[in-house]
């Protein structure tokens, strides 16, 4: 009996970017100092990253961290709206511990 396989929404999303880029998992592996056996993981869905290696794959390929999104002069409700978007690609691991 086959097992189905879970969603893996954010792997597919990590793969995609850094393909985009024309990168290796090894080139994103330098770039965010994160192992390229667990970039590996996270892509095919066996494990999602924790907060520290998510934020350091989003930042090596340039895009905004959902945790990070606004500032002072943005109101709350677009930081919220942010992190909400993400939320459909972020495992419940990955936003562990951060404050919305």
């Amino acid at each position: 009996m086959a097992t189905k396989k879970k969603p893996n929404r954010l792997g597919d999303f990590i793969r995609r970017c850094r393909k985009e880029r024309g990168w290796s998992i090894d080139e994103l592996a330098f770039r965010s100092h994160v192992r390229p056996r667990l970039i590996s993981g996270y892509e095919r869905g066996e494990y999602d990253p924790g907060s520290r290696n998510l934020s350091a794959i989003l930042r090596a390929l340039g895009l905004p961290l959902p945790w990070e999104a606004g500032d002072s002069k943005d109101s709350s409700t677009a930081r919220d709206a942010s992190l909400a978007d993400w939320g459909a690609l972020l495992p419940p691991s990955a936003l562990a511990g951060i404050a919305t």
